[in-house]
């Protein structure tokens, strides 16, 4: 099968546990799209923090952002915005709110929300150089955002979060974990799936021609539309389930994409 297009997530996919893509990783990208190969990231982060690691790594193409919230052309341009309505998020703020030992965040444009930190966000904002700003959600006048998401480490808490969403919201938000940690909340009838079918429509690709690479649920829509969707070695149980029917490579620390894209492309089968 001779594809044209790699799509791949980047947390727990193309970034190694310290949020880096390796050496090794930047260089199989960089002998692929030699080879005319085009690179997409697809990924749940900000479209700030996201846009550095399509620096790093000097791509020339379409960068889907929040979900498939955000799509922005080759040249960083925002082509596509959606976002949740300000009622809408002020209801669900309101049903969570006593649910405890949750984090709350949006992401409004350029900028990235919370109610307080921890130690590992602070880590986090540190190493992308992406930093957020403290809010009190129940202050806020206009909640209009284009991705709200809750992080605990207590999963239990988030799972009871998801519920009610789920129980009152699912005709009007879609919901799903990223990381055990996180759950995320972005606008109906939104995902990766639906921002790459946008994208390949413009570039003349068909999904037959592409292969997507990613490890979480909100990976789940992208990985089914193309002709082949990879799933990470270190993907949640509940992850490979949903996906049992497709392939399991290595995972994000043994740089298992790139490995992937090597033998696939660049080694000399005969």
């Amino acid at each position: 099968m001779g594809y044209k297009a790699v799509v791949s997530d980047l947390d727990g996919t193309l970034l190694n546990s310290n949020g880096e893509v390796s050496e090794y990783s930047r260089n199989v990208i960089k002998k692929i799209r030699e080879k005319g190969i085009q690179f997409f990231i697809a990924t749940g982060r900000h479209h700030i923090d996201a846009g550095k690691v399509k620096e790093k790594l000097n791509l020339d193409s379409y960068l889907i952002t929040s979900n498939g919230a955000i799509i922005q052309d080759p040249k960083g341009k925002m082509i596509i915005e959606h976002n949740l309505k300000s009622d809408i998020i002020k209801e669900i703020l309101d049903e969570v709110r006593d649910i405890k030992d949750i984090q709350r965040n949006m992401y409004v444009r350029d900028h990235w929300y919370l109610d307080q930190p921890t130690e590992q966000i602070d880590k986090f904002a540190k190493e992308s150089r992406f930093y957020y700003d403290l809010i009190d959600f129940d202050k806020i006048e206009d909640c209009s955002a284009i991705k709200l998401f809750f992080m605990s480490d207590n999963h239990e808490s988030l799972v009871k979060v998801e519920k009610i969403i789920l129980d009152k919201y699912s005709d009007k938000v879609n919901v799903m974990f990223s990381l055990p940690i996180c759950l995320e909340i972005t606008p109906y009838g939104i995902s990766k799936g639906q921002a790459i079918k946008e994208i390949f429509k413009k570039e003349n690709i068909e999904l037959d021609d592409v292969i997507a690479f990613g490890d979480s649920f909100n990976d789940y829509e992208m990985l089914k539309v193309v002709k082949k969707g990879i799933v990470m070695g270190n993907a949640h149980y509940k992850v490979k389930e949903a996906l049992n029917d497709h392939e399991m490579i290595g995972t994000n620390n043994e740089d298992a994409v790139a490995k992937y894209l090597e033998k696939l492309f660049l080694i000399d089968k005969k």
